[in-house]
């Protein structure tokens, strides 16, 4: 219905009807924001963590995955621990 009246595209309904029921904000809140950089920087440390883990490596090796390619990491637990004291707390969330 939001499509035809509004002659917009399904994407544009869905985020309108979205803001029309108050399922989604316009501007992302400061804890969405803060959620998004922890989960940035868990994957670019993913992505960078692979080559210096024999385990990585292998397991990707052992599937016949070229993880360069594909785009795939590995971490370990500890990877928490160097990030910064404000992301530590956003972890704990």
């Amino acid at each position: 219905m939001i499509m035809k009246m509004e002659r917009c595209t399904k994407h544009e309904a869905l985020i309108k009807a979205a803001e029309m029921t108050g399922g989604a904000s316009s501007k992302p809140k400061e804890e969405e924001i803060k959620a998004s950089a922890i989960l940035l920087k868990y994957y670019r440390g993913s992505l960078s963590g692979i080559s210096h883990s024999v385990h990585g490596k292998a397991y990707a090796t052992k599937r016949n995955l070229d993880y360069n390619k594909l785009g795939i990491g590995s971490c370990s637990y500890e990877i928490g621990k160097t990030w910064s004291t404000d992301l530590q707390v956003g972890m704990e969330n």
